[in-house]
């Protein structure tokens, strides 16, 4: 079995600043493009500590918080207690 390479931090972000500047930004289809955001999705939340996930819920969907403190609020979690 072959050995892996060792992670390097600045060749991963050279390889992703390269893609930024290709024309993969401007994929032809809608479906092609849903595909590429689902991966970079997929791998970003590989990438995420679970913490890193949460702040980055909160800090994009205040819609999320608003629900969890009304469910807060109608004492929804105590039934679970």
């Amino acid at each position: 079995m072959a050995s892996q390479e060792p992670f390097d931090p600045d060749q991963f972000l050279a390889q992703i600043s390269e893609i930024d500047k290709s024309s993969i930004l401007s994929v032809a289809s809608d479906v092609d493009r849903r595909r590429v955001v689902v991966g970079v999705q997929a791998l970003l939340a590989r990438l995420q500590s679970p913490y890193e996930r949460t702040i980055q819920l909160l800090h994009t969907d205040p819609y999320l918080i608003a629900a969890v403190k009304t469910l807060i609020n109608l004492n929804f979690f105590t039934v679970w207690v």
